[in-house]
């Protein structure tokens, strides 16, 4: 694609969501998998037809794709490992921010075995009084969605310094 051939391009195939598709679509296996607002869907690459769909898994978060699974994480701050052919649990829902009312809005990323994501408690972190709600990273086993560990980026007592959005990882 360049600018002198770009006015040449065709829409090929279309697909509708339930909901906002906010975050980036991730293609693997002949597959585009999207998260919405309205739900999780695995959309066949060649012709745009919905290959799955799950209504119950939503949010604004980008997707990960690793060894034919899907890596989900909610605005409920679930983590879901779906396989990718058919989009049921491998395992999930797995609680990424033991915090109530707490949200997830950080894509999941993968590396060294561990699937990791932000967390972050959106309005309630700056409420008045609030003490103890707070931003951070946590890491999952992608084996079996069991916690590795946990980063809070404040102290104890302390609010804020949430992590909205995907973090980098060096797995050395």
């Amino acid at each position: 694609i360049s600018p002198a051939n770009a006015a040449m391009l065709v829409e090929k195939w279309r697909f509708t969501t339930a909901g906002m598709p906010p975050g980036t679509p991730i293609i693997a296996e002949g597959k585009v998998f999207v998260m919405a607002t309205g739900g999780t869907y695995g959309i066949n690459l060649a012709d745009g037809t919905m290959a799955w769909a799950r209504t119950d898994i939503k949010g604004t978060a980008s997707m990960a794709y690793e060894g034919g699974f899907v890596f989900a994480h909610t605005s409920q701050a679930q983590l879901f490992k779906l396989n990718a052919s058919d989009g049921m649990n491998a395992w999930g829902p797995v609680a990424t921010n033991p915090q109530m009312g707490c949200s997830g809005m950080s894509s999941p990323i993968l590396g060294g075995g561990k699937v990791i994501v932000g967390r972050e408690c959106g309005p309630l972190e700056i409420a008045f009084g609030a003490a103890g709600l707070k931003g951070g990273v946590a890491a999952f086993n992608t084996s079996d969605g069991g916690p590795a560990w946990a980063y809070d980026t404040v102290g104890a007592g302390e609010d804020g310094a949430m992590v909205w959005s995907s973090v980098g990882i060096d797995v050395a």
